[in-house]
């Protein structure tokens, strides 16, 4: 598990495949802000009042946050009352009075204690006892550092899976595999940059045709003033912070503690007592204190390398920010659409039917059931984007699977919901028949080159990322699924097609 906690520092409202280019202006509390091209000072947000946006301050416990949908220090806004409170806090063990302060699978029970009534059977770390974790479906001793491993979770608290292995932080050399650049050896002077440690010199031209896709991960593209739109990229907080001995000592203190593993680290976390790494705010300070102006041409989030057992999350403008998938799978399909035009039919068929790879993706309903959308939700503290995304993906899909690292992320935003939308496209590689939200959601496959015309019942942003969806896998198809092949032939085709989605 990295240590990561995600603030969200910039934002640009995606209206088309390519968005108009802006630069982002830092403020001051109280100032009249654009939630598409303003950075509201550390603790504040970006929020309507009488009809204008100023930036204003999060509350915290116990206060009312219907104006701005999100607390500070770590608390959540609940959905019924609109007051600040303490949710997702406690781990196994620990003396509850709700079910709501208990992380992920736990229930409060027992005369109040947080416990996973259906232990040793697990779906997460957060459902074991401490100094266990969930590997594949057991409560279990972490895997070793260097140990083959399938997904974070498999290996001690702290670590990765990359390229299968148990990985320490701060260890990967240039050129090797990394999801963020708290992997890579920063003393080197590399930083993760599409998915590989490569070395990065601050100020490294950024301009408007590529923007932040130059800049590596966990820095900006910065510009001297709102007209020019040719800068340089600039690390979000100062990597001569990030030592390896800062985590070797965290990882000291949160392997004594005998702390279990929660979702949501606040201060009245057991976890809470092991320092944190990094200072967030003077961080965040750095970024408008620079004298520089944050420029995009698309709505991002920025990843901040922090520990995983933070005290809070902090949000610095009007739309909270989210992850989801787009998941993928890849089935044949008969071309004379034979027994009533069923995907990936397994009834008899003669060997020289002629079949499409067809490229399917899942959509499940809403909350509300009224609609249909991809799996997606908030970020925690101790997640990535990514691992928030595969997270939301699990519990509300029941999927599990590889994100397609050669097709960039999305960015979007759901103005109805106020929130900003990274989605990850997911090769599904495991279905549970039941999952966490399978007695409130229903969910379908549908054809990626023809869900639009199914009409289904669905937002703007939704529709927005299926279009680019399919653009960005309409170079695959043409390569691979276009023509007609020989239904013998699909299983090697459906293999190039996989080799090539995963090739970087």
């Amino acid at each position: 598990m990295k240590f990561l906690v995600l603030v969200t520092v910039l934002l640009c409202i995606l209206n088309s495949a390519i968005a108009d280019p802006k630069c982002y202006r830092c403020l001051g509390e109280g100032d009249v802000c654009n939630p598409s091209s303003s950075i509201c000072p550390y603790g504040t947000i970006c929020a309507n009042i009488s009809d204008t946006n100023r930036c204003v301050a999060l509350p915290t416990l116990g206060g009312n946050c219907s104006v701005t949908e999100a607390c500070l220090d770590g608390y959540k806004c609940d959905d019924g009352t609109s007051i600040c409170v303490a949710k997702d806090y406690l781990g196994y063990g620990e003396k509850c009075t709700s079910d709501s302060q208990c992380t992920n699978e736990l229930k409060c029970v027992n005369g109040g204690l947080c416990l996973n009534e259906k232990y040793p059977k697990c779906s997460k770390r957060g459902g074991c006892k401490p100094g266990e974790t969930c590997i594949e479906g057991n409560c279990t001793t972490p895997l070793a550092d260097g140990a083959v491993c399938k997904e974070d979770d498999d290996c001690i608290y702290t670590r990765s899976c990359l390229k299968n292995r148990c990985t320490v932080p701060l260890t990967v050399p240039e050129g090797g595999d990394c999801e963020d650049t708290v992997d890579c050896d920063v003393s080197k002077g590399l930083r993760c940059v599409k998915g590989s440690c490569m070395q990065f010199v601050s100020g490294t031209n950024c301009t408007v045709q590529n923007d932040q896709w130059q800049c590596p991960d966990m820095s900006i593209c910065t510009c001297d003033s709102p007209s020019n739109f040719t800068g340089g990229c600039q690390d979000i907080i100062d990597f001569s912070s990030i030592t390896q001995s800062k985590f070797n000592s965290y990882y000291e203190c949160v392997s004594k503690s005998g702390c279990p593993y929660v979702d949501n680290i606040i201060k009245e976390s057991c976890l809470s007592k092991c320092s944190n790494p990094v200072d967030v705010e003077s961080n965040i300070d750095r970024l408008c204190n620079s004298g520089n102006i944050v420029k995009g041409t698309f709505l991002f989030t920025v990843l901040i390398v922090l520990s995983s057992l933070l005290f809070s999350m902090y949000q610095s403008n009007s739309y909270s920010p989210q992850a989801g998938c787009i998941p993928l799978r890849i089935k044949k399909k008969y071309i004379d659409g034979g027994n009533g035009g069923a995907l990936g039919d397994k009834g008899e068929q003669p060997h020289d039917r002629l079949v499409l790879l067809d490229i399917q993706v899942m959509l499940v309903t809403s909350g509300s059931g009224e609609t249909w959308v991809f799996p997606k939700g908030s970020i925690k503290k101790n997640e990535t984007k990514k691992k928030a995304a595969k997270r939301e993906t699990f519990e509300e899909a029941g999927l599990k699977g590889k994100i397609v690292k050669s097709i960039e992320p999305l960015e979007v935003a759901d103005h109805h919901k106020e929130c900003n939308l990274t989605y990850y496209v997911l090769y599904v590689k495991k279905k549970k028949k039941e999952w966490d939200e399978s007695d409130k959601r229903l969910r379908n496959w549908f054809s990626l080159n023809t869900v639009l015309k199914e009409r289904l019942p669905m937002k703007p942003h939704i529709e927005q990322a299926i279009i680019a969806t399919q653009r960005a896998i309409s170079i695959y198809q043409n390569n691979f699924g276009k023509d007609p092949i020989p239904k013998d032939n699909f299983k090697l085709k459906k293999k190039e097609l996989e080799m090539a989605l995963f090739k970087k």
